[in-house]
């Protein structure tokens, strides 16, 4: 009987992971891949210097979930890339972009802090996202780790 019950909260748990699974993979009952795709014909858009299809394709990646176009609009806007330059707009994709995990929008988010780009100049709230772009360790975070370092702060 022990054995059985056992079984059944294995089953039980296998299920659960499978449907937790399932929803990470799926938003707005898209699957990761379907985004991806679109994200990646946006880059290789971008890339080649054709921001309106940029856009549409980081638009409809960000509708589905995709973590990195929302960076990538941020950058447009930052950049009069296919439309007039907006700081402030710049500034807001950068943070949504940063609040929901993305390492390298936590670095241009710092630099909007530092410099003031579309937001009051703020050395403290840099810092603090420097800091959280720098955790990673990785290759992605050296940005956010040389910030700190030019701003004299350990880390």
């Amino acid at each position: 009987m022990r054995k059985i019950a056992i079984l059944l909260l294995f089953c039980s748990l296998f299920a659960l992971n499978v449907n937790a699974d399932k929803e990470q993979t799926h938003v707005d009952n898209h699957p990761k891949s379907e985004s991806k795709a679109i994200f990646d014909e946006a880059k290789t858009a971008y890339d080649k210097g054709d921001f309106i299809t940029a856009k549409e394709g980081f638009l409809k990646a960000d509708k589905m979930g995709h973590f990195k176009a929302k960076r990538y609009l941020a950058l447009m806007l930052l950049n009069a890339q296919g439309e007039q330059k907006d700081e402030k707009g710049a500034f807001e994709a950068f943070k949504e972009a940063a609040e929901n995990g993305d390492i390298t929008s936590m670095f241009y988010l710092g630099r909007c802090y530092e410099n003031g780009i579309g937001v009051e100049s703020n050395l403290q709230s840099a810092i603090e996202w420097y800091k959280k772009g720098a955790v990673r360790g990785d290759h992605v975070s050296d940005d956010a780790r040389e910030a700190l370092k030019r701003l004299g702060v350990k880390q």
